[in-house]
């Protein structure tokens, strides 16, 4: 047991430097250990990975949210001066709606960007506590 908590404390620091699970693998196949051991160590680092996977796709839905917003602000940008331009003044109204929901996707995009600042490390959570019934 000792051994499986070693390489779990390696592998810990490997995931926190930015190795992912393929790197893992390889590195416990290098440091030459049997497939029960390395299960053992992959189940201990499973909330690592998937916690890990959640704040990737959290900033990914963020920068989405962000680009989405910016796009509609070009858009809304060129509309109202083209509405301008040809004298259209009451649809400048659209035009108003249209920067409402580009600063909407913009602030929330932000906002999930300040909260995943906000939250603490994945790796101050502890190990995981689940024992697998033999």
């Amino acid at each position: 047991m000792a051994d499986i908590q070693s390489y779990v404390k390696e592998c810990t620091d490997l995931i926190q430097s930015g190795y992912t699970r393929d790197d893992i693998d390889q590195y416990l196949k290098d440091k030459s250990c049997d497939a029960k051991t390395a299960a053992a160590v992959h189940l201990e680092l499973q909330h690592l990975f998937v916690e890990k996977e959640r704040a990737s796709q959290r900033k990914e839905d963020a920068w989405s949210n962000i680009v989405a917003g910016s796009f509609a602000m070009v858009i809304n940008t060129l509309f109202t001066i083209y509405t301008i331009v040809t004298g259209g003044y009451i649809s400048l109204l659209l035009s108003i709606i249209m920067f409402y929901f580009g600063w909407k996707y913009i602030r929330q995009g932000w906002r999930i960007l300040q909260n995943l600042d906000d939250t603490r490390s994945i790796f101050d959570k502890g190990a995981n506590k689940y024992i697998p019934k033999r």
